[in-house]
């Protein structure tokens, strides 16, 4: 099939007898009272098969940890242990710099922009979240990690960023002597 051909059938939603293209690529969409939310995750927990504890993957978790405590305290006993990508990306380079963002990351290690882009706008104009989106992001770094070929990458790209950093505050303090 052409590349004319595939981006018609994009762009018009398939072809016919095709089906729609869910907005979410992952997950079940649920609209929930925020009152409800809390019994529902506790719920989903629960019905999960293997009941060991569970151990909490997620990137730059503090935002995570405070939510978690504050909105859904009943549902931390759940969770054994916890670990922060970032935190295993800093070791991974040895760096004390900045460690990209998620999607930089995925990036880095080869995931494509496109599969990586925010949803759909809302319609109060905002961009929708999705936390099956989230969660298949989240799953991916952690798989890239496990790659020695990625440490190289990261590492390669953090002393790049180190080196541009050093060129341009040279450059900046030799303008600021003139």
């Amino acid at each position: 099939m052409s590349k004319h051909r595939q981006d018609d059938i994009i762009r018009l939603g398939g072809v016919k007898g095709m089906p729609v293209r869910r907005s979410h690529r992952f997950g079940q969409k649920l609209q929930v009272d925020p009152e409800d939310l809390e019994p529902i995750i506790v719920d989903f927990i629960q019905s999960c098969k293997n009941k060991a504890k569970l151990v909490l993957i997620g990137f730059e978790m503090a935002a995570e940890w405070t939510y978690l405590s504050e909105i859904f305290p009943k549902a931390i006993p759940f969770f054994s242990a916890w670990v922060d990508l970032r935190d295993i990306a800093k070791d991974i380079t040895s760096s004390v710099g900045v460690i990209p963002g998620l999607v930089s990351l995925l990036q880095i290690f080869g995931y494509h922009w496109k599969d990586l882009q925010p949803s759909k706008k809302d319609s109060g104009g905002g961009i929708t979240d999705n936390a099956g989106d989230d969660a298949i992001a989240t799953y991916a770094l952690a798989n890239a990690l496990l790659n020695s070929e990625n440490h190289e990458r990261l590492r390669f790209r953090q002393e790049c960023g180190r080196i541009a950093r050093t060129f341009t505050k040279k450059k900046v303090y030799m303008v600021s002597d003139i």
